[in-house]
This record gives structure tokens, C-alpha cells and sequence, in this order.
């Protein structure tokens, strides 16, 4: 089961950054249009069903990490890379309980990179964050998922149109 922690630091700095027209926002989150403005238009409410979903409707997208190409600067990282680190670190507590609930759940389906993430300091977590090598990304289109008055039907057809990328019927 997924700990709703992190997607909720997802959901949140997302909302955030595109309320505030941050432009670390485009850098670290890959949302269309339609995504960005229900972000925008949405409530707390509606942030909190996304993050009760049995998995994450957000997936990190981690480019192929390799350890000894991850430049550590001495320079202090901005508040954005390091919201981001922050966040990659509730995920590695996500992931490393069980890693392959956790592969699932956060749509990484690289395992070196699970392994990576699970093992990683904070300092390689800054590192990965400002060489802009992760971004995350609906799995489906916030606005696909029923939020309220969620029936056991709703949460199975939610969580199958989650990991199906939006391509389940419903």
C-alpha cells in the first residue's frame, strides 16, 4: 500500500510552483495543459483523493542514473532542488519497504534506478535534482480519476486507469 506522504509533497509543490508560476514547475513536472489548470482550479479536497489512491497517479521519471556522472556542487541548491530532493527521499522511504510494491507505485520501472533511489543520500538526491535529471508526470489526466463518493468499483476502475496510463475503460 502506498504511503500517501509523498504524493502528497508531489501534489502540493505541483500545485505551488503552478499557482506561483514558478519556473522550476516546467523543469521537474511534465503536465499538459489540462493537467496544469486543474491543478490550478483544484481544492484541497480534490488534492486529498488523489493522494488516498491505492497508488500514485504521479510517476517519477529518473534518467538513467549513474552514480560517478552525479556532480556534487559546494554551492548551497535552491529551495526548488531541494523541495525536490526532499521529495525523492519520502519516495525512497516508499520504495525501499518493498521495492517492487514501490516500483509499481510510483511508475519506476527501471531497477537499478529503484535500487539507486533506495540507497541514495541526500547529497546524491540534491545532485540528481540539479543536473535536472528527474521529472514527474500524471500516469493518467487528473481530471480522469472520480474523486468523490468513491464506490469499491471507482477505486478498482481509478487504480486500473492509473497503471494502465489512462487507457482503461470507464
Amino acid at each position: 500500500m502506498l504511503d500517501n506522504y509523498a504524493l502528497n509533497l508531489v501534489l502540493h509543490t505541483a500545485k505551488e510552483w503552478a499557482s506561483s508560476n514558478n519556473g522550476s514547475f516546467s523543469r521537474f513536472f511534465s503536465l499538459d495543459q489540462v493537467d496544469r489548470q486543474w491543478l490550478l482550479d483544484c481544492s484541497e479536497v480534490d488534492i486529498q483523493s488523489l493522494a488516498d489512491l491505492p497508488t500514485s497517479i504521479i510517476q517519477v521519471n529518473l534518467d538513467e542514473v549513474r552514480p560517478k556522472d552525479l556532480v556534487r556542487s559546494s554551492v548551497m541548491p535552491t529551495a526548488e532542488v531541494t523541495a525536490i530532493s526532499g521529495i525523492l527521499g519520502a519516495i525512497a522511504e516508499n520504495v525501499r519497504s518493498n521495492v517492487q510494491v514501490g516500483m509499481i507505485s510510483w511508475g519506476i520501472s527501471s531497477q537499478a534506478n529503484a535500487d539507486w533511489l533506495c540507497k541514495s543520500s541526500l547529497k546524491d538526491r540534491i545532485a540528481l535534482a540539479s543536473q535536472g535529471k528527474v521529472t514527474f508526470s500524471p500516469r493518467t489526466s487528473f481530471s480522469r480519476i472520480a474523486r468523490s463518493n468513491q464506490s469499491g468499483t471507482d477505486v478498482m476502475a481509478n487504480l486500473m486507469r492509473i497503471l494502465s496510463g489512462g487507457k482503461a475503460n470507464g
